[in-house]
């Protein structure tokens, strides 16, 4: 009986399941190693093995002004400045998935707060730099489309190198100062 019992309480252990939507990693904490797992049930050595599961659907990050938004995971507004030096809002959503097939690799450089550790500071910096290759007029006018590719190339790039595909970047709204005509179009 008492055989039964501790099966049962291995087994729990033992086998791990990963939906359709994850990768997983696991590590062994004896030879350090790491393997990954895909979609099914997959079986671990209890007490050795250690899993981390990863969302493998594409996902978004949104930096926003919204109270709504930045209740469900959005940011506070963005601030960039202009060639010119003017103060700008934006508020963007960046659309990202990982590369399952190199997850033991970020999991080895990222680790599972990737999000907010690599991606959110990376946007950040991306798009005040991209910003301020452009003055106020261009930017709500015909350097919009403009502006928008260069941060996807210059995102795309950094994620790359880290194993992330950017899908894209939506340029949601640009809040400009009073003291620029607003023209969107």
């Amino acid at each position: 009986m008492s055989l039964i019992g501790l099966g049962l309480l291995l087994s729990g252990q033992v086998l791990v399941v990963v939906t359709a939507n994850q990768v997983g990693v696991v590590f062994n904490q004896i030879n350090g190693s790491l393997r990954s797992i895909t979609e099914g049930l997959n079986i671990i050595l209890p007490f050795i093995e250690q899993v981390t599961l990863y969302n493998s659907r594409v996902q978004a990050i949104t930096m926003s002004s919204s109270r709504v938004e930045s209740a469900q995971g959005g940011e506070d507004p963005l601030e960039v400045l202009s060639s010119e030096g003017l103060v700008i809002g934006v508020d963007l959503t960046v659309l990202y998935q990982i590369d399952r097939t190199k997850i033991n690799q970020i999991h080895l450089t990222l680790g599972p707060d990737y999000a907010n550790t690599f991606l959110r500071p990376n946007i950040r910096s991306v798009v005040r730099i991209q910003f301020a290759e452009f003055n106020a007029i261009d930017i709500i006018g015909t350097g919009r489309a403009q502006l928008q590719a260069a941060i996807e190339d210059s995102l795309g790039k950094v994620m790359r190198d880290r194993d992330i595909n950017l899908v894209s970047v939506n340029l949601r709204e640009i809040r400009l100062p009073e003291q620029v005509p607003s023209r969107q179009p």
